[in-house]
């Protein structure tokens, strides 16, 4: 009777060591989904990206309203047929949420040995180049051969963004001051107001700010020869399971440029078809 007894207390044991650990399992399952839960994106591949036209427009904290690099993505999901959402924030957000796997893809991004340590990255889609660009209020004309004709300057940029491995060099030989500010409309309202010598600018962003504040046209002049040419990718998340889309996305990358479908997003936004080739923010 004694051992019967025994044998049922641990019968019983043993039943409630198990619905205990089912319980903390999934306890765990739903803290691990929770990010994805609470973005409002379950099952979606949950991709972000900074306002930048005409590559990525929108306002931030919302989805995008169009632009050349969301058509892209568009284009390329919709092959691959995975769902996903794009939401926009600032430009270094983006970044910090590839760090900490918040978000899994950023759109329009380019590779550095710094990023390399928390995203992954796909083939190259597009580049365009970066050039100086100068006040006229200020400077009647300028052109540059070697990087030290820019020693002592002061110039803007947008912090966070990559603008090369020979600039980034050339800043420190040749003691070139850098003013970090959040956005390239910034930086052309600092140019004509003297606060600058230069500013770095993409030149198809810098294209449809011009266009889109026609008053600082006549005064902001572009510097012919090119700072840097930038190559702008997929980055992902090293936190993500989205890693395992990139052979996908880069064969899909290159059926959008071999079937012209890329050629036909770029015309309709009068981008230069330079962006097409392989050629950084």
């Amino acid at each position: 009777m004694k051992s019967a007894f025994g044998k049922k207390w641990m019968d019983l044991i043993c039943m409630s060591v198990t619905r205990l650990w089912s319980i903390s399992r999934g306890v765990l399952i739903v803290v691990l989904l929770f990010p994805v839960i609470a973005a409002g994106e379950t099952g979606k591949i949950r991709i972000t990206c900074d306002p930048w036209a005409p590559w990525m427009e929108g306002k931030q904290g919302e989805k995008p309203t169009g632009g050349v690099f969301i058509q892209i993505t568009e284009a390329l999901f919709s092959r691959i047929n995975i769902e996903y959402g794009i939401t926009i924030f600032p430009f270094k957000r983006c970044l910090r949420q590839m760090q900490t796997g918040e978000r899994d893809i950023m759109l329009m991004v380019s590779k550095t040995p710094e990023r390399e340590t928390f995203m992954a990255f796909s083939d190259v889609v597009l580049s365009d180049p970066y050039y100086l660009y100068y006040s006229s209020k200020r400077i009647s004309s300028f052109e540059w051969g070697a990087w030290d004709d820019l020693k002592n300057l002061r110039i803007g940029v947008v912090s966070g963004f990559n603008y090369g491995n020979d600039f980034k060099a050339a800043v420190h030989a040749y003691r070139i001051t850098l003013d970090g500010v959040t956005s390239d409309l910034q930086n052309i309202k600092k140019l004509v107001a003297g606060r600058f010598d230069f500013v770095i600018l993409n030149k198809t962003n810098a294209d449809a700010l011009l266009w889109e504040y026609p008053e600082f046209k006549k005064d902001v002049k572009m510097s012919g020869k090119v700072l840097h040419e930038a190559q702008y990718r997929f980055g992902f998340s090293k936190k993500s399971p989205s890693l395992s889309l990139i052979p996908a996305i880069n064969d899909t990358i290159m059926a959008l440029k071999n079937d012209g479908t890329m050629k036909i997003i770029l015309q309709k936004y009068k981008v230069g078809l330079h962006s097409e080739r392989g050629g950084d923010q």
